[in-house]
């Protein structure tokens, strides 16, 4: 039977069986935006690590039935967990797997989005770790300390633990929910824009919806607010010229805490600039509970940067 003093909740499909001692909604919910990315049939390849009762692999299995999800975790009632809920496309490795282990697997292995929340304190090698998984995951979402947290066990690797992955230059996704941990994601393919929301509306606010929403619509297959999400970064970059919608116009995607969304700007010649103008389907500011001079970090794909 499952403790009931459990780390994690214990889930079902009908819901929560057992609430755990960390919390773990909000945590999944930090992470949805990445996984919009994704669409929800998708054949994805997950992996779990460290996933102690399961609570993300079910939620995960639930929300994209076609994904391949292998658990990770020593933890014995996991597999109790496992039995309850097999279907052909859930696995579990039910052992500690150490840094040959986590070589071998990914010697076979490569996944869509790798898991590893609130792991790495267990490792002492923990730099070879983070970049293992780097290796074997086209997105790896970590979830550590803060560098002045006191955990209960490895105390001493959760500083340089945070600070080796911000050499990473990683895109935290949970500023705008509240949680007692930082969660971040990286991505070979995306790098991290520093900036603040700042008031006004820009040019694509103002009067481009309106030239070209219906181009919009075909393109991305989406509607899009009428209304966007003005930033100023902390160092001007200089975008390419690609992407055309429109004689005037550039637009390309980037990522808002993992969020999908889209950058329009008008076709300038190559120089730098500090701003950048969002567009969603979404109120980004409702969506994110923004307000002018809040920090954010945008994700954007490097093949649209000089």
């Amino acid at each position: 039977m499952i403790t009931n003093n459990p780390y994690q909740d214990r889930i079902s499909k009908e819901g929560i069986i057992i609430k755990g001692n960390r919390e773990c909604s909000s945590r999944y919910k930090s992470i949805l935006p990445i996984l919009a990315r994704y669409n929800k049939y998708a054949p994805l390849k997950i992996l779990d690590f460290g996933a102690n009762y399961g609570y993300f692999s079910l939620r995960l299995l639930n929300d994209f039935p076609f994904a391949d999800i292998t658990m990770v975790d020593y933890e014995p009632l996991l597999k109790e967990v496992y039995q309850e809920n097999k279907v052909k496309n859930l696995h579990l490795i039910n052992k500690f797997m150490d840094i040959e282990d986590i070589e071998e697997l990914g010697k076979e292995n490569q996944y869509d989005i790798i898991l590893c929340m609130s792991v790495l304190h267990h490792f002492k090698e923990y730099k070879k770790v983070i970049d293992l998984f780097l290796k074997m995951g086209k997105i790896v979402i970590f979830e550590v300390g803060y560098p002045e947290e006191k955990p209960v066990s490895n105390q001493s690797r959760v500083k340089p633990i945070y600070d080796y992955l911000m050499t990473k230059q990683p895109i935290q996704v949970n500023q705008w929910i509240q949680h007692d941990r930082p969660i971040f994601y990286l991505n070979k393919d995306e790098i991290c824009l520093k900036g603040v929301v700042r008031n006004g509306c820009g040019i694509a606010g103002k009067k481009t919806f309106k030239e070209i929403e219906t181009q919009i619509v075909q393109r991305f297959k989406y509607k899009m607010y009428h209304g966007t999400l003005n930033i100023t970064l902390d160092n001007p970059v200089t975008f390419k010229n690609e992407s055309k919608l429109a004689v005037f116009y550039n637009i390309f995607p980037c990522f808002i805490c993992g969020l999908p969304v889209w950058n329009i700007r008008p076709e300038v010649r190559n120089c730098p600039t500090p701003y950048m103008e969002l567009m969603s389907p979404f109120k980004l500011r409702d969506f994110f509970n923004l307000e002018d001079n809040n920090i954010i970090n945008i994700g954007v794909n490097r093949a649209y940067l000089n």
